[in-house]
């Protein structure tokens, strides 16, 4: 909007002269203003062309004035323009030609005012076309302006856009790596929560097996005192009657002096006592700690009073015999004559049976003599079944001799550590780890190189390596039953099922086996090797299969039937071993439960000897009484039956004063046996058929 002062100023321009004055903007009245403005002036003339009359601009009265002057004027009132003059809002300058109502001119103006007007209009016109070029550049600017900064706007906005999704995606992406992050560490957390629950329960199951093996261990522990004080108690019983059983039929009994009576009675009372605190003990639950001691000491007393009242019965009937030597001279003398060629027939018989079969004729005799006299130690059949196991035993030995010089001693003990290796490392960890140690054990048999440390090794680079191998593995085989075995009876399944599956690809291993596990335990024949004449104690004791230890002294009685417990039980777990489901070999036993059976006849066939026979028989029926009573059912129950009410007898007849445990222990499995109606179950760490396919 114009100010008012503007205006002011405006409208007083419009009433001067020049204010008043019209322009006429036709192009041809341009072009001869332009043509009157580059010409020389011209004067102007009076209508009668004889005067001069100069044009004054102030000049406005008088009436001589020319008609073509008042006809211009006339023209310039129809033709007059005004302008108007405003500004806007930003102070832009807009011009606007206005038509001034026409009057009567009262100015006379000369030409010379024409061609100013013209050149005033010219100058307009060229001041207006210099405001519309200006107009016109400024709004070709202000366009261009505009839209370059629209262009830019628009790359703002792009830019911005762009960064926002930019930073739209960053976000997005930092939230999804902390979303990741979160449930990674949410994983990890439940992770360690299970594995945290899984440790505390194994701690809790770990505790709660060290909890059940305490009570376990002091199950054991008491059922194992029970069972020691009822040995002890039992051992005590027995030299009590002994000692009770020899008065009545003692023909000196008379002559017993006083001391003796008071020891038989303070035994009598002693085992009363005791059997009570026994009783009381099994009642209450109080464990006595002085019992134990009490019935060692009660049983050592009264086997020092038997082996006193005994030697005090002696020493009458010595007294007795020598008031009657002159008249049972000739018999004694007779008597001792008889069985001394009693012992060296059976001497002479045992020495032929076991002698060399190169002569026929020897070998007959002595079958003969040991049918006729040696009856009571072993069965025909088996000693000559055992006679060749052993001949051929020395004769593979003397086939592996060159693998003993010095040159093959590499070659041997890489050989030994091929078979010792996986035989050591058999347990019942799974199916697949017995396979393995079979496989492992056929494939160096087979002839294939083996592994063994830093080194392949393979039998065919020796004649004998092979035959060393087997009989090595056999005489390992009867070692863990022999150390293993004795210690931990449930170890003998896993040995003998790898064993079996040797025994199947090579037969001849089983015979090697069996020499071994005679000559280290003969009652697995069974046999009780007669001493031989000449024979020193130390080589009979050996025979029997004691050991000596380093001071000269032989092993104790109960380290002797723990050995010989051990290697039993490993020859009949591997009677009742599953064959291994190997390819191309018939999946039949190599040695059976049948051969359980024969070696149960012919004990019972054979007079038994103290101890030895009852862990013998304890031991086999222990771990293959339920595959017997599967295989023969009634007639392993008539067995029983026979075993309890003939054999057994003769067991306690044989019975050492102090060896009365492994009668007790068959006793009391045999009795078991009877209430379970004869029903034997799997011994502890029994493998099924089915163990062979787990992983």
């Amino acid at each position: 909007m114009s100010s008012p002062q503007n205006i002011d100023v405006v409208a007083c321009l419009r009433t001067t002269p020049k204010g008043r004055l019209s322009y006429d903007r036709s192009p041809h009245v341009t072009k001869e203003f332009l043509e009157d403005v580059s010409s020389i002036p011209k004067l102007s003339r009076c209508h009668d062309e004889s005067r001069y009359k100069p044009v004054s601009p102030n000049y406005q009265q008088g009436k001589g004035h020319h008609r073509q002057e008042k006809s211009y004027e006339e023209k310039q009132e129809h033709s007059e323009e005004s302008y108007d003059f405003k500004s806007d809002d930003s102070g832009q300058l807009t011009i606007k030609a206005l038509q001034v109502p026409p009057r009567k001119p009262t100015i006379v103006v000369s030409p010379d005012f024409v061609r100013s007007v013209k050149a005033i209009k010219d100058y307009q016109r060229s001041c207006d076309k210099k405001v519309k070029d200006a107009v016109s550049k400024k709004a070709k600017e202000f366009q261009t302006h505009s839209e370059q900064l629209q262009q830019r706007t628009e790359r703002q906005l792009k830019d911005l856009e762009r960064k926002n999704i930019l930073k739209a995606q960053q976000q997005q992406e930092t939230i999804l790596q902390q979303h990741k992050k979160g449930r990674d560490e949410s994983a990890k957390a439940y992770q360690k929560m299970q594995e945290d629950h899984k440790k505390h329960a194994q701690m809790l199951e770990r505790k709660h097996e060290q909890i059940q093996d305490e009570i376990r261990k002091k199950e054991q522990e008491k059922k194992d005192r029970e069972e020691k004080l009822k040995q002890l108690f039992t051992d005590l019983k027995t030299v009590q009657n002994r000692i009770v059983a020899i008065q009545p039929n003692c023909s000196v009994q008379r002559k017993l002096s006083e001391q003796c009576k008071v020891i038989v009675e303070r035994i009598n009372k002693t085992s009363t006592d005791l059997e009570g605190h026994i009783k009381r003990e099994a009642q209450t639950g109080e464990v006595n700690p002085n019992l134990q001691d009490k019935l060692k000491e009660a049983v050592m007393f009264a086997l020092n009073a038997y082996e006193a009242i005994t030697k005090r019965i002696e020493e009458k009937k010595q007294k007795l015999e020598e008031e009657k030597v002159k008249v049972a001279a000739a018999e004694a003398a007779a008597e001792a004559k008889r069985q001394e060629e009693q012992a060296k027939a059976a001497a002479a018989a045992s020495a032929q049976a076991g002698a060399s079969t190169n002569k026929n004729s020897s070998a007959s005799g002595g079958a003969a003599a040991l049918a006729d006299d040696e009856i009571q130690c072993v069965d025909l059949e088996a000693f000559q079944w055992y006679t060749k196991l052993q001949e051929d035993l020395k004769k593979t030995e003397e086939l592996i001799k060159p693998l003993s010089i010095p040159e093959s001693k590499k070659l041997k003990f890489d050989l030994q550590k091929a078979v010792n290796t996986p035989i050591n490392a058999i347990s019942a960890v799974s199916g697949e780890h017995l396979r393995e140690k079979l496989k492992r054990l056929l494939d160096l048999m087979s002839g294939k190189s083996v592994e063994v440390g830093n080194k392949r090794v393979n039998v065919s680079v020796h004649p004998q390596a092979l035959t060393f191998c087997k009989n090595l593995a056999a005489k390992m085989i009867v070692k863990k039953g022999d150390e293993q075995v004795s210690s931990k009876h449930e170890t003998a399944f896993a040995t003998a099922m790898v064993f079996v599956g040797l025994w199947l690809e090579h037969p001849d291993i089983g015979n090697m086996f069996l020499s071994h596990l005679h000559t280290t335990c003969p009652y697995t024949v069974p046999y009780y090797i007669p001493r031989q004449e000449g024979q020193s104690t130390e080589d009979y004791h050996r025979a029997l299969g004691y050991r000596y230890n380093a001071d000269g002294s032989v092993e104790k009685q109960d380290q002797f039937l723990k050995r010989m417990s051990g290697m039993m039980r490993l020859y009949a777990a591997i009677m009742v071993a599953p064959p291994p489901p190997l390819r191309g070999t018939q999946n039949t036993h190599p040695h059976g439960i049948e051969n359980a059976w024969i070696w149960l006849s012919r004990v019972m066939n054979i007079h038994p000897h103290p101890d030895i026979t009852a862990t013998m028989i304890y031991d086999m029926l222990h771990v293959t009484g339920n595959a017997l009573n599967a295989r023969y059912g009634k007639q392993f129950q008539k067995l029983l039956y026979l075993l309890i009410k003939e054999y057994l007898p003769k067991l306690k007849q044989v019975a050492s004063a102090s060896g009365g445990g492994p009668l007790t222990r068959l006793e009391t499995f045999l009795e078991t046996c009877l209430k379970h109606n004869r029903q034997i179950p799997n011994p502890e760490g029994f493998l099924s058929a089915d163990f062979w396919r787990s992983s």
